[in-house]
């Protein structure tokens, strides 16, 4: 069983797997990210993002075309669909005070 997600690199051997999370949704979900399981291009959001994991600094916002040089410099280890964009709040800010 894996005790954290830092286990991979906890692990002496380094083929240790850190768990997949699903989540209901099919555009939601968390996947291993190598070399050899780069995420499709057509994954990344309008603006042609991704998120991708990295232990020592969290989550990351990056290009989809940067994939491989996270996974090569910065040993990235996951990467994620972005969320959906909030909805645009009212332009005035009387509209919300009205009672």
């Amino acid at each position: 069983m894996i005790s954290s997600p830092y286990a991979v690199f906890e692990s002496s051997d380094m083929t240790t797997e850190t768990p997949v999370l699903e989540h209901e949704s099919s555009k939601e979900g968390i996947f291993p990210l190598s070399l050899d399981n780069l995420p499709p291009v057509d994954a990344a959001d309008k603006y042609g993002k991704i998120m991708v994991f990295t232990p020592w600094t969290g989550w990351s916002l990056i290009s989809i075309t940067a994939t491989e040089d996270y996974v090569r410099g910065l040993f990235s280890t996951h990467w994620t669909h972005t969320p959906p964009t909030p909805p645009t709040p009212p332009t005035s800010t009387n509209d919300t005070l009205k009672s």
